[in-house]
């Protein structure tokens, strides 16, 4: 069934400011995109904010950083306020962005390369595979890591053909989902999305209120979302139908619009 949605994005006052485009979007598609980001709570454990307290950078995660030594970072532009504070937390981080030169400032814990992230291992290009640089960082073996990756829709390239024994090595993973909205490629991004729901299990979710959104009935999709993993091995989930989004943890990426109310997400999506 293919239907007309509501699109556009969020004006300064709030309301969804529509667009001249026409978007002839699958129901089905974001029915089973809410379906395999469905949010579970984890037991014992709160959440935290980590990196920019009030706006674009910080991401909301599990507090529960004693147990690692190793961080990963892709994409980095001039944002290193995440990357700082789990430094302070006691971690490495090893950072790649090929489409910078240096970072904003420099310290001990920071490791940073001028590569970037793919799902294969390009030869002729700044771009490896996930596996690639674990080896070469000699943490084939390293457990308890936390990754988080910010690379403008490589991330599906990453999912598509990274290791389900790799990706166990990570305790919680931090992406930001690129081309939600804007799209041509619904199904992979429901049979990679619930190729990550094999290992980790998701436990916050957040709309990127800088770029579109489709509006389908009361349910807003951004066009970006913020989505952070668990390890499902290490951590116990409860069920959570009434939680709301976003929460108090959370902050809008463009200060100057209001966030995006995802609302009761864990709910089916009706027109």
């Amino acid at each position: 069934m293919d239907i007309n949605f509501s699109y556009g994005f969020y004006s300064m006052q709030g309301t969804l400011f529509n667009i001249n485009v026409d978007l002839n979007a699958s129901f089905e598609y974001y029915k089973e995109l809410k379906e395999s980001l469905k949010i579970k709570k984890v037991k014992d454990y709160p959440l935290v904010r980590v990196g920019l307290q009030n706006r674009d950078g910080g991401y909301v995660m599990l507090n529960d950083f004693a147990s690692g030594e190793i961080a990963y970072s892709f994409g980095i532009c001039n944002d290193v306020s995440w990357d700082t504070v789990m430094a302070e937390l006691g971690y490495n981080i090893f950072m790649y962005d090929h489409t910078i030169e240096r970072l904003p400032y420099d310290r001990e814990e920071f490791h940073f390369f001028k590569e970037g992230i793919s799902g294969i291992d390009e030869e002729a290009a700044p771009l490896k595979s996930l596996k690639y640089y674990i080896n070469k960082n000699g943490h084939i073996k390293t457990k308890n890591m936390i990754l988080k990756m910010d690379v403008e829709g490589a991330e599906w390239d990453f999912l598509e053909t990274v290791d389900a024994r790799l990706l166990k090595q990570f305790d919680q993973i931090v992406f930001e989902f690129h081309e939600i909205v804007q799209t041509k490629r619904e199904d992979k991004i429901i049979k990679l999305l619930n190729k990550l729901n094999k290992t980790h299990q998701l436990i916050h979710l957040h709309g990127n209120n800088s770029g579109y959104i489709v509006k389908i009935g009361d349910t807003c999709f951004p066009n970006v979302l913020e989505a952070t993993y668990v390890n499902k091995d290490k951590y116990e989930t409860t069920d959570c139908e009434e939680l709301t989004l976003p929460i108090n943890l959370d902050a809008p990426n463009d200060i100057g619009r209001p966030d995006i109310i995802l609302g009761t997400w864990n709910k089916p999506l009706k027109l």
